[in-house]
């Protein structure tokens, strides 16, 4: 719930960036406790419940500690602070997301959460190193990993653009195969067929 207010908050005003704050950091508090006390008894039989495990739960609080992150970013943007501290948080924002990344590469996880977030994640971490490397003076660089880090940091924007051109074009296959079955049964079953349309459902997809 508190993710969700988070989420919902303006972030363009000091109130709202002040509200995303604190939600998200009750909820990387409730992660944190659910790792560090119930993930480990979440089995049934020799199974582990992966959506409570000690993994899963470490992996959505360093979510929650990049969220915040960004909060922190957007609030020292806003105040007009030097390109060396909004350097330093926005590449402390990338790495918490990197962290996620790498949660999300590693067992039971790596099978568990679907592509199209894992690339957004991605995105997310190469976007705040984007930010960090925009505001390059020296200590921006050094931070960065040098001119190296930054030739890494641009053959994974070369790779995440394939993929997430890999995963638009999958995404547009399915919203058309969605809107052909929903053709299909309506005139199959006519007014009798009293589902919302297949548009209007994936509104946001299309979007």
């Amino acid at each position: 719930m508190h993710n969700r207010i988070g989420l919902t908050c303006d972030c363009s005003t000091i109130e709202g960036r002040r509200q995303a704050y604190h939600s998200f950091i009750v909820v990387e508090g409730a992660f944190a406790y659910l790792r560090d006390n119930t993930a480990t008894k979440a089995t049934i039989g020799n199974s582990t419940i992966v959506d409570v495990s000690m993994e899963c739960a470490g992996m959505l609080e360093r979510l929650m500690l990049a969220q915040t992150q960004e909060c922190v970013f957007e609030n020292t943007i806003a105040k007009g602070s030097t390109f060396g501290v909004c350097t330093k948080i926005s590449r402390q924002a990338s790495l918490y997301y990197e962290g996620k990344v790498a949660a999300l590469n590693a067992t039971p996880l790596d099978q568990h959460f679907d592509k199209i977030w894992m690339s957004h994640v991605q995105l997310k971490a190469v976007l705040f190193y984007a930010e960090a490397c925009y505001r390059e003076d020296v200590e921006a660089v050094q931070v960065s990993g040098g001119p190296t880090g930054l030739q890494g940091e641009l053959q994974q924007l070369h790779d995440l653009r394939r993929v997430n051109h890999e995963l638009f074009v999958q995404t547009e296959e399915l919203l058309q195969k969605e809107a052909a079955k929903y053709g299909h049964f309506r005139s199959q079953f006519g007014s009798k067929w009293t589902m919302p349309r297949s548009t209007t459902l994936t509104n946001n997809l299309q979007d």
